[in-house]
């Protein structure tokens, strides 16, 4: 297992090192800056990205002395897969972008299946200085490291409270959303046609 562990190791050290080397070379093709009109090849392939990534992950908690109040031993038993999605376009001069993630949760403590859609919504820039967002999205107002003061939109405590990643301590809501930007100031305006409360802790 150990070998195993460190051939993994050694792999990833070394594409990030390769990739890194790709980036410091790239500065000595600045010269050929001159070249670059005359080509008409199409981009490599392996230049495109995928609009899909994801990923997978588990929280494994064990109680490391027996209770007499609690019969079971594990706090937290669970693993979650994200599928998310990014697509971005131009029609017309107005730049669009269609997004979506969603997560599946099994929950070993409660023997259940979970399932969300943390963001399903149309993004669209009729100007630039104007943002529109319409459908499922995570909102927040301002800033306060976690200190919300002004920030009403909902949020999930049970997410914060039991270890997952920080961004679960939002929760979403369907919404639509307005932002306009300018040098003199800024400006958020959102509609939700339906209350979304804070999830809390029970039990």
């Amino acid at each position: 297992m150990k070998t195993l562990f460190s051939q993994l190791l050694l792999v990833v050290l070394l594409s990030n090192w390769s990739v890194a080397g790709m980036a410091e070379d790239s500065s000595a093709d600045d010269n050929w800056d001159d070249w670059g009109g005359d080509w008409s090849e199409a981009a490599s392939p392996a230049a495109a990205v995928s609009p899909f990534s994801g990923f997978v992950e588990g929280t494994f908690s064990l109680r490391t002395e027996d209770t007499d109040l609690i019969d079971e031993d594990w706090v937290a038993q669970d693993v979650r897969g994200r599928l998310q999605a990014d697509y971005q376009g131009i029609n017309q001069g107005i730049s669009y972008s269609l997004v979506y993630k969603g997560d599946l949760f099994y929950d070993a403590i409660d023997s259940e299946w979970h399932g969300e859609n943390r963001e399903a919504y149309l993004g669209v820039t009729p100007l630039s200085a104007i943002d529109v967002r319409v459908g499922r999205q995570v909102l927040t107002w301002g800033t306060g490291d976690l200190v919300f003061l002004n920030d009403f939109f909902p949020k999930n405590w049970v997410a914060f409270f039991s270890g997952f990643d920080q961004q679960y301590l939002k929760a979403p809501s369907d919404a639509l959303k307005i932002s306009g930007y300018s040098s003199l100031v800024n400006f958020d305006l959102v509609w939700s046609p339906e209350f979304d409360s804070d999830r809390f802790i029970t039990g």
